[in-house]
């Protein structure tokens, strides 16, 4: 049986930062360091699982339907947990691919530091 494990920088209680990416420009453009929070990170870091540069969590997506009077903003977007939790369940192959859940150690390295990430202080 294999073992998944996530290295966080820090004491080992609390994550001390973030990861990047640093991205190479055309035309000689300055070199671009975009977070673990950017949209396209996901895109970047798993192009296997992420072929055609979906968008991943951002902090702008609303829910699609709210109740009357819930006027706290924070309840009015999905959080980064909320998105991960949506995102990581299976859906009949005619309605979504469930590619994600056949790529194996990919796989699991995804969802490792999509928990890494999500539980982070600094989010």
């Amino acid at each position: 049986m294999g073992e998944i494990a996530v290295i966080l920088p820090g004491d080992g209680d609390q994550p001390a930062g973030s990861q990047d990416i640093i991205l190479y420009r055309k035309h000689g453009e300055p070199l671009q360091c975009i977070s673990d929070l950017h949209p396209f990170y996901p895109s970047l870091r798993y192009v296997l699982l992420f072929p055609t540069g979906q968008l991943g969590w951002h902090n702008s997506i609303l829910y699609n339907q709210q109740e009357e009077g819930n006027q706290n903003n924070q309840e009015r977007h999905v959080s980064m947990g909320e998105y991960l939790c949506y995102h990581l369940h299976i859906r009949p192959e005619e309605i979504e691919s469930n590619h994600l859940f056949l790529a194996g150690r990919l796989f699991q390295e995804f969802v490792c530091e999509a928990w890494a990430v999500a539980v982070s202080p600094l989010r």
